[in-house]
């Protein structure tokens, strides 16, 4: 009966020792996901005060560009083309503009 009691303490100790490691490796990580959402928040916050490079300030990533497409029916084709929503003139998607805004949804 002793021999037992010692052989179920002995798994009760490991299995305590397991569940602590466990439950160290789990906060790490939950420690080091909690930093990377809040850099990535961060980032998400204020992308329109960071510098942008110039071929990221064109119109393909304007949050004033609509898109629209041309079908013809007749040659079975559609085409895309876009406009400004500002303007209202159709665009280019390289081109820019002095009011342009990136568009956070993209």
């Amino acid at each position: 009966m002793a021999d037992f009691l010692v052989i179920l303490l002995i798994a009760f100790i490991v299995l305590l020792v397991v569940q602590i490691i466990t439950l160290i490796r789990v906060r790490q990580f939950i420690t080091r996901l909690r930093n990377t959402l809040m850099e990535f928040s961060e980032i998400k916050k204020k992308p329109s005060s960071m510098i942008l490079p110039k071929q990221l300030r064109t119109c393909q990533f304007c949050k004033y560009r609509l898109t629209y497409i041309k079908a013809n029916i007749a040659h079975n084709k559609e085409k895309f083309y876009y406009r400004c929503r500002l303007s209202d003139h159709e665009i280019e998607l390289t081109s820019t503009c002095k009011k342009f805004e990136f568009d956070e949804s993209a």
